[in-house]
């Protein structure tokens, strides 16, 4: 099943997710200030960016480092069969930029 991504924000979410699953490396939001190296972060498959005071938010794709093909990714590219959003700033907006990626890592962790 194929869903129309109807947001230039969603469907740049989901070119970004195919090219580190395709390529690895790391992807930075215009917005992020980097204040220290992330070669202690580079062993890992895959690692996401905390939001809010003491995360408050949960996890957010703002900073993505990741391997090629690695699992988490797969297993977030495949929660877009599932998109619900209109497109608009609604309640559905974050979705999948946000707590999808949250309830994920943390069934992972278990």
């Amino acid at each position: 099943m194929v869903v129309l991504l109807k947001s230039v924000a969603h469907r740049a979410d989901v070119v970004r997710l195919l090219k580190l699953l395709e390529h690895g490396g790391i992807y930075l939001d215009a917005g992020v200030l980097v204040q220290r190296s992330f070669d202690d972060l580079l062993d890992h498959s895959t690692v996401l960016a905390q939001e809010g005071v003491d995360a408050e938010s949960g996890l957010t794709n703002a900073v993505i480092l990741a391997e090629p093909q690695a699992p988490f990714l797969r297993r977030w590219l495949q929660e877009y069969r599932s998109f619900r959003g209109t497109g608009q700033l609604d309640s559905s907006w974050n979705e999948h930029s946000g707590s999808i990626i949250s309830e994920a890592s943390a069934e992972a962790s278990k």
